[in-house]
């Protein structure tokens, strides 16, 4: 029999109140304005400011399409660097904008991009840095910008997992020229499908504008149809309101299962808090040492308990043909990518439920 009746998922979106949703609903239906920068959009955008401390955020139907759009309005051309583990949309992004993504090894500590591996790649067609926060852990934010500076390009961050955390008494979002995050439904704060951009320059805004909008007005140098929805923009609000309890709820969660694996030899945790981070992170992964056995094997074990893992992100994208880049080494990218698993982990996980996860993952272990 397997240990969970039914099936318990990696992870799984908060649902606010019904009738705080119907309630907000009532008022777009009395409007009639569904899209185009409405009043919800709006009113989001202004919560966003005040917790990024930025008037310069916007709003887009998704984290994708933001990173493309800040890469096309910020003019680039030639290469961007881009870490190898990351999720394919970060490199999606930069195809889609015109360029070349050149991939970069990570370093084993936060799986972030390594600094060193950014500097041995930049050469006169190396337009900006995408680095990725990874897992709730911040890149070697300093480093990397004395790279863009002495290089004189821009440095642009994928923050989809880090919505809510500071970093060095800032909010992540201050870092770099420019910064994503994912309003996925799998996302600590989400708006069903959505992204928001932060950014540096505010020249940049009617940019933006043109681009989400077809590129009616001509201040961008092409556009799509990007814009956020009043609907998407309401769940956002409403969502973005429980942060407090989501991410006490995630903290909690997190000590539960570092506590229970303190036990486990072998399984190591790869959320390790930076010192001078503040925040909670939507995903709890773990490393197995190499003598443990086969990740995948192990993953198999605990989907016959109905316990779903993911193994992110395997193989890292310098493998991925669709990318057609040159084989670059990127042997820490490539050993993480066979060795890393994600526990469900979400706000409304049961704990008890979270210590029989941990016992089930220990017994696939052994057995």
């Amino acid at each position: 029999m397997p240990l969970f009746p039914s099936r318990v998922p990696v992870t799984r979106p908060v649902l606010p109140d019904i009738s705080a949703i119907a309630a907000g609903l009532e008022d777009v239906w009395a409007r009639g304005w569904l899209t185009n920068n409405g009043p919800q959009l709006q009113a989001f955008r202004d919560d966003l400011c005040t917790l990024f401390e930025t008037p310069h955020v916007d709003l887009l139907a998704n984290g994708a399409v933001a990173l493309e759009a800040v890469l096309d309005c910020m003019e680039l051309e030639g290469e961007v660097i881009v870490p190898a583990f990351t999720f394919p949309a970060t490199a999606h992004a930069v195809l889609r904008a015109g360029l070349k993504p050149v991939f970069a090894d990570i370093e084993p500590t936060r799986l972030t991009v390594d600094p060193e591996a950014v500097e041995a790649l930049c050469t006169d067609r190396t337009s900006a840095i995408l680095a990725v926060h990874m897992f709730g852990m911040p890149c070697f934010v300093d480093a990397l910008q004395k790279i863009a500076d002495r290089r004189g390009i821009a440095l642009i961050y994928d923050a989809a997992h880090m919505l809510g955390i500071r970093y060095q008494g800032r909010p992540i979002s201050a870092y770099g020229d420019a910064a994503m995050f994912s309003l996925h439904a799998t996302k600590v704060v989400h708006a069903v499908e959505g992204g928001a951009l932060v950014y540096r320059d505010g020249a940049l805004r009617p940019k933006l504008a043109s681009f989400v909008n077809h590129g009616i007005g001509g201040a961008s140098r092409r556009g799509t149809n990007a814009k956020m929805s009043e609907l998407h923009a309401l769940v956002g609000r409403i969502v973005l309101a429980e942060l407090p309890r989501i991410s006490a709820r995630l903290e909690k969660l997190r000590a539960i299962y570092d506590d229970a694996l303190s036990g486990i030899s072998g399984v190591q945790r790869v959320y390790n808090m930076c010192d001078g981070l503040e925040g909670a992170s939507g995903f709890y992964p773990v490393l197995f040492d190499k003598d443990v056995g086969s990740r995948d094997e192990i993953m198999a074990a605990l989907a016959a308990d109905n316990i779903d893992t993911r193994a992110y992100f395997d193989p890292p994208l310098n493998e991925d043909p669709r990318f057609g880049t040159e084989p670059v080494g990127t042997p820490v990218a490539k050993d993480i990518s066979g060795r890393i698993m994600a526990l469900p982990f979400f706000a409304d996980l049961d704990h008890e439920d979270a210590g029989k996860i941990v016992m089930a993952l220990k017994r696939a272990i052994e057995t």
